[in-house]
């Protein structure tokens, strides 16, 4: 699997800033080309798909990219034993799952206090019925007792 990325990584770019949200900043220069990488997990290209799913949300892409992450060491999990060594991935799944809901968590927690911003009351002044007391019943002097 091909995790090619720009090297350097651009801190002012959607994908650099979610390279570095994420923690795969480990590269390994490519001989061949300049300006090109190896990361340890995810390509250029995977993260710009992961943005563009979620809308440009940095915190979503991540989630999105670690429940991916999740699925794949279901998926490949295994419990290696031998004499003095064991080696169990089968239980990957679930800490990165874990990571992925406190990404999801954080977007969420970020749109409440956006959408929060958008409604405002406003007081509308001149509208007041004068005659109504505010438990709805009319005024004595109106000959509603």
């Amino acid at each position: 699997m091909s995790t090619e990325g720009t090297y350097p990584i651009d801190t002012g770019t959607p994908v650099g800033q979610l390279r570095y949200l994420v923690g795969d900043t480990a590269a390994t220069n490519i001989d061949a080309v300049a300006g090109v990488a190896d990361y340890a997990i995810w390509s250029d290209d995977a993260l710009i798909a992961a943005l563009a799913i979620s809308g440009d949300n940095q915190n979503r892409a991540a989630g999105s990219l670690y429940t991916l992450l999740a699925s794949q060491y279901v998926q490949l999990g295994r419990s290696i034993k031998t004499d003095d060594l064991a080696i169990d991935t089968r239980h990957r799944g679930k800490d990165m799952l874990e990571i992925a809901r406190s990404f999801y968590a954080q977007a969420d927690a970020a749109d409440g206090d956006a959408a929060a911003e958008f409604f405002d009351i406003v007081p509308l002044g001149g509208y007041a019925q004068p005659r109504v007391r505010s438990q709805g019943s009319p005024w004595p002097e109106l000959g509603g007792w």
